[in-house]
């Protein structure tokens, strides 16, 4: 059973397909959540599974309106984030000399930097907005990617098949392309896909503070946020949307545990 197949049936892999399938069809599973104003406040029951705001709004299908925000900038956070990272990095670890060592001298400079400062900062001097949030991460979120990919690189460049295809005069960029980067990013895909919980995470904690989506936006970390006041008397506005980050760290984490077991692992 190849490992894709193996994670995916997994317990975790099951949970992210269900998470995915939500938040794509949350538009049709639930219309934009109504002000019931004699619904208000409600807590947890049947009609509303996960207790109703003080405007009477359904705290479901919040969640499953934040919980599509969430993972479409997650994913989309993650994907630039490898996609600098991996250009760098495979750039490095390719061409070595020169480049690896102002390669290792950017990586040092940029781990070095205050990057929860730096995040703040920046979502306040371009303002609020999903592409702050991407432009952040592909700033500041690159490095661990750019790593792997620098020592996969390293270490496929060696390999027998790509001396030969070097020696066959086939151009670098394809001999790159073809031979050695489809090799090299095993490591980068198990990351990424335990990254996305991260990313996740990262942009609700944002949202908590108000510093990375536009007023209004239905998100987990805003939805904290508004619920957190009434924590005592109203628990489900924070502890709902909580439960969901930590389920799609959970998983996400879990699911690429998995993606790393070689094809023959066990569970």
């Amino acid at each position: 059973m190849s490992r894709w197949r193996r994670a995916l049936r997994s317990p975790s892999g099951v949970v992210l397909m269900v998470l995915v399938l939500v938040a794509v069809a949350a538009p049709w599973l639930w219309s934009a959540p109504r002000d019931i104003t004699r619904e208000r406040l409600q807590s947890p029951r049947f009609a509303h599974p996960f207790g109703s705001t003080r405007l009477g709004q359904d705290v479901l299908a919040q969640v499953g309106h934040a919980l599509r925000v969430d993972l479409t900038l997650g994913v989309a956070a993650v994907a630039v984030s490898a996609a600098v990272g991996v250009l760098l990095g495979g750039a490095a670890g390719y061409l070595g000399g020169l480049v690896d060592r102002g390669f290792v001298l950017l990586a040092d400079l940029t781990q070095a930097l205050p990057v929860a400062l730096l995040l703040i900062a920046l979502a306040f001097a371009l303002g609020t907005g999903a592409s702050t949030i991407l432009i952040a991460f592909a700033l500041f979120g690159w490095l661990p990617y750019a790593r792997l990919a620098r020592s996969s690189v390293a270490r496929v460049r060696d390999l027998e098949y790509v001396r030969a295809a070097e020696l066959l005069g086939i151009p670098a960029h394809r001999v790159v392309t073809r031979h050695v980067v489809p090799n090299a990013l095993d490591q980068v895909i198990v990351y990424a896909a335990a990254d996305v919980g991260v990313a996740v995470q990262t942009i609700a904690a944002l949202a908590f503070i108000g510093v990375s989506l536009p007023d209004g936006t239905l998100e987990l970390g805003r939805m904290i946020a508004t619920g957190a006041p009434r924590l005592r008397d109203a628990w489900w506005l924070t502890v709902f949307p909580g439960l969901m980050l930590v389920v799609v760290g959970v998983a996400c984490g879990r699911f690429a545990r998995h993606l790393a077991e070689p094809a023959g692992g066990g569970r």
